[in-house]
């Protein structure tokens, strides 16, 4: 077995196309959204609009208030930070 290429496609290449087309599609959406978040949670972390709502971390703001999971926080922040220190 290829770990980069499932039996089944394997099996059916001619359907990988197809069947890809409506994976890609709402991924590239979703990368659109988090591009879009990640842009206003750098304006939010620069002001430090977070403090002036209770919350004592960017991290914790996206954890209590956009109700994201811990390491899905702590993803959003490293994100953020990285573009910040690109711009």
């Amino acid at each position: 077995l290829s770990i980069t290429q499932p039996r089944f496609f394997r099996s059916h290449p001619q359907n990988l196309p197809n069947i890809l087309q409506n994976y890609i599609e709402p991924a590239d959406r979703v990368h659109l959204v988090e591009k879009t978040l990640v842009s206003v949670l750098r304006d939010i972390d620069r002001e430090r609009v977070y403090t002036q709502m209770g919350y004592n971390s960017l991290r914790g703001f996206c954890q209590h208030a956009l109700r994201f999971n811990r390491q899905q926080s702590q993803r959003l922040v490293t994100k953020v930070r990285k573009s910040d220190a690109a711009s």
